[in-house]
């Protein structure tokens, strides 16, 4: 796409390698994070004179996720999700993030989530927008940690437990070990934690690796894909 941008005729090859973190149809969006890396890349590569907002915009045709990739931070997602609100963070947020051993398909949890919808009497092509979150917002920016963990919700959760139950029981470990809240991430399988602190974060990872849970913790980062010399 970027050499299409560029207007090459005979665009030369990208030799590309990801060294990736995280796992594979883990629901942590990681395969759009390697989109708009290598986006971001092969648009230095061909000379695309686009500024980063542009290059952002166009990335939307990757896939909804990208442009919050190239965005980091924290940000509002409006219509797919790919018209981006930067919101203020007050406070450096810590997630654990507990693994599964087997994948979940994205197209699978949607349809999934069709069919309980359907079930519900609603039609899945028809959803209401959502209600703005502005009592999640203003937690976001005050920092208050608890008030966000009461706040946080994620629609493809339901959808992600009927197809994988033993999430059930993450969550609820998780949660019993000290994470203020725990939730499907994505379409799963992962979970995350949220947690009061790095401490809490580094004794939680302690405790689910000895009930034989895979996890590791991370934080909220202010940074999205960004181009780093060799």
């Amino acid at each position: 796409m970027a050499a299409e941008l560029a207007a090459l005729d005979n665009p030369r090859a990208l030799d590309i390698k990801i060294s990736k973190q995280i796992p594979v149809a883990g629901g942590m969006a990681g395969g759009s994070a390697d989109a708009a890396a290598a986006f971001l890349a092969a648009a230095e590569k061909f000379g695309l004179d686009l500024s980063f907002d542009a290059l952002q915009f166009q990335s939307r045709r990757l896939g909804a996720d990208v442009p919050f990739c190239m965005h980091g931070g924290t940000a509002l997602g409006l219509g797919r999700g790919d018209r981006l609100e930067r919101l203020a963070l007050g406070v450096e947020l810590h997630f654990v993030m507990i693994s599964s051993r087997t994948g979940l398909s994205t197209p699978k949890v949607y349809a999934e989530l069709d069919r309980q919808r359907l079930q519900a009497g609603l039609d899945p092509h028809e959803v209401a927008s959502p209600a703005h979150p502005s009592a999640l917002i203003a937690a976001l920016a005050e920092g208050n940690i608890e008030q966000i963990a009461k706040l946080i919700h994620n629609d493809l959760e339901p959808a992600a437990l009927a197809l994988q139950p033993e999430l059930e029981l993450t969550l609820a470990t998780a949660e019993k070990y000290g994470a203020l809240r725990a939730f499907v991430s994505g379409s799963g399988p992962t979970v995350a934690a949220l947690v009061a602190s790095q401490e809490a974060a580094t004794e939680l990872v302690a405790k689910l690796r000895e009930a034989n849970f895979d996890s590791f913790a991370t934080c909220t980062s202010p940074l999205g894909a960004q181009l780093e010399s060799e």
